[in-house]
């Protein structure tokens, strides 16, 4: 994963989801995810943090952070026509996306039609 600079101009957005691999396919999985990673760091300015975490018995966490929701439909795009079949192939089931922040109407009409959600915010900080 990486994080580049974490700005806070009131226009992020994040989400989360959650997946389960398919038995035998952590090692795709793991090469899945650099690619993923290297092409989100070169070709998506707007992408402040992507992290991936994965248990040994196939349970994997995400984490992606973006400028805005036009950064994260970008994000979007790209994964829809570079990974989305590979991902496909190495994921048995997978949480919807929840999605936090300034996400727009755009976005969220382009994350509901995957089935995400929006969380509206209770409180919090962040250390910038």
């Amino acid at each position: 994963g990486f994080t580049r600079q974490v700005t806070d101009t009131g226009l992020e957005v994040m989400w989360t989801t959650l997946a389960t691999l398919r038995s035998s396919m952590a090692d795709e999985f793991s090469q899945l995810c650099i690619e993923m990673v290297g092409a989100a760091r070169s070709r998506e300015g707007g992408t402040q943090l992507f992290e991936v975490f994965a248990s040994a018995d196939g349970q994997v966490q995400m984490f992606e952070r973006f400028d805005s929701s036009a950064a994260a439909l970008e994000h979007l795009s790209f994964f829809d026509c570079d990974f989305a079949h590979r991902w496909d192939s190495c994921v048995e089931a997978c949480s919807p996306l929840r999605v936090c922040g300034a996400a727009d109407e755009a976005l969220m009409a382009a994350v509901a039609a995957r089935g995400g959600v929006r969380l509206p915010r209770l409180g919090g900080f962040a250390h910038i």
